[in-house]
């Protein structure tokens, strides 16, 4: 399979198949579900499956180490990643508060969250699942897109790369405004893995953002805000932002070369890819 539009289409399909599995085979009630131990279970076995599919098929058809899609961290990778985390979480807990007392989502912060002992396995199990959620799609929709198409120009490779993961999108949201948001998100994530030439500054925070909004600011057992009803647009709407211009300043702060440049190096084999 040399053509590498096939690859990625073919990898593509068998994510898809991997996804419609979990909704004929009644997968995707436990992923759903409110429960939050049962969600991290069927979220983990389903995230592992598809991160093997991807894994596997780098292996066996493209015939390259994983190592190539550059998982691993250095010490200013490390410090951009920790920091972010640090900035987001006090971005989004202080923000919250604010628009609480400003009526425009009503909020509680749980002073004594981790006193009780059995928030913490849940807290732990929901983590990792999250995480696991991060890893499938920054492994296929930027770091496995880049590895098989690092000869097109910039502005091709993240338009096709940011379409296949709205694509990857439609059956969980729908044909909906939800696909522009994502749209975003996917550009900026790419923009971030370019920009640091490693594929975990754009997992971790893809990781604390879901993690964040789906479980740790809402209304699930293991939420430190506690949000009351659903929450408007307009607060979902500022969480994104916050979340989109953060990564876009600090990956700017700690990385100073361009990513034009990075990827014209790249083109000339500076980076080992």
């Amino acid at each position: 399979m040399k053509n590498p539009y096939i690859r990625v289409t073919v990898l593509f399909i068998i994510q898809t198949i991997i996804l419609i599995s979990l909704f004929v085979t009644g997968m995707n009630k436990f992923i759903q579900s409110s429960n939050t131990y049962i969600f991290a279970v069927a979220s983990i076995l389903g995230s592992i499956a598809a991160i093997l599919a991807t894994c596997l098929f780098y292996k066996l058809v493209d015939k390259k180490s994983l190592r190539t899609i550059h998982l691993s961290l250095n010490r200013k990778q490390v410090l951009f990643c920790i920091t972010f985390v640090v900035v987001i979480v006090s971005l989004f807990f202080g923000v919250t508060m604010i628009l609480s007392k400003m009526g425009i989502v009503t909020a509680q912060f749980q002073q004594n969250y981790f006193s009780n002992i059995h928030v913490i396995p849940i807290f732990i199990l929901s983590a990792i699942s999250w995480f696991l959620v991060a890893l499938n799609e920054e492994l296929q929709y930027r770091g496995y897109m880049v590895a098989n198409l690092k000869h097109l120009k910039l502005p091709s490779l993240f338009i096709i790369s940011s379409l296949f993961f709205v694509a990857s999108h439609i059956l969980k949201v729908g044909l909906n405004p939800l696909l522009l948001v994502l749209l975003s998100g996917a550009i900026t994530l790419m923009y971030i893995y370019l920009k640091t030439e490693s594929l975990m500054c754009a997992i971790i925070p893809h990781f604390i953002y879901d993690f964040l909004t789906e479980q740790l600011i809402g209304s699930s057992e293991i939420s430190i805000i506690q949000i009351e009803g659903i929450p408007s647009n307009l607060y979902s709407a500022i969480l994104w932002g916050l979340f989109l211009l953060t990564q876009i300043v600090m990956v700017n702060l700690f990385f100073k070369e361009k990513v034009t440049i990075r990827w014209k190096k790249r083109h000339e084999g500076v980076f080992y890819m």
